[in-house]
């Protein structure tokens, strides 16, 4: 609640927010927050909070461009493995990670002409994802409320994605290209095309 979900018969689901445009520029608390207009206010757990989608989606698509078109096409992959590994990530937490990592990567990888793989992709965001489990969660300059982990949750994700980057590495250490697919689709699950 107060949700209005519909999910169709291929297990897509599309959510329904009520939402008021934030036409007055502060917070009950006094925090202001300009451009007056540009956020909403949403129910989330029994209050209203300020929600910045349009401002965010901008963000993540212009993260986007400077990555080549690849962080949009990552962050579903990673999506993906959420599912099967860590469903208990916010997805848009995921987001927020993806969007702060992958551009980096693509760059840094990209320096000097070189080339970019999603294996390389994948495997340095869980690789450089766990320093950012202590930091408040949020794209920069939006409204919306930072997220922030548990420290239980720290502590597992840690080790989690710690294992999630020596399986991949040991994917790219296999001689046959069969046998990496089948690794992928244990990472990825079953949606994964092995053929």
């Amino acid at each position: 609640m107060p949700v209005v979900a519909m999910t169709y018969s291929d297990d897509t689901t599309v959510e329904f927010v009520p939402a008021y445009k934030d036409e007055i520029g502060a917070s009950p608390n006094g925090v202001s927050h300009n451009p007056v207009g540009r956020a909403y206010w949403v129910p989330k757990n029994g209050k209203w909070e300020l929600a910045d989608y349009d401002y965010e989606a901008d963000y993540i698509s212009a993260r986007n461009s400077e990555s080549a078109g690849l962080l949009i096409s990552t962050i579903k992959m990673l999506k993906a493995i959420r599912r099967e590994y860590f469903p208990s990530m916010k997805s848009f937490q995921l987001d927020i990670l993806a969007t702060a990592i992958v551009p980096v990567v693509v760059s840094v990888r990209t320096q000097g002409g070189g080339t970019v793989t999603f294996p390389e992709i994948i495997r340095d965001f869980f690789n450089l994802a766990p320093p950012y489990f202590a930091l408040s969660a949020q794209i920069p300059g939006s409204h919306s409320a930072t997220m922030t982990l548990a420290t239980s949750d720290v502590s597992t994700w840690t080790d989690l994605f710690g294992k999630i980057t020596r399986f991949i590495d040991s994917l790219s250490a296999m001689p046959q290209e069969s046998k990496k697919a089948e690794g992928w689709k244990t990472l990825f699950g079953d949606p994964f095309p092995i053929s």
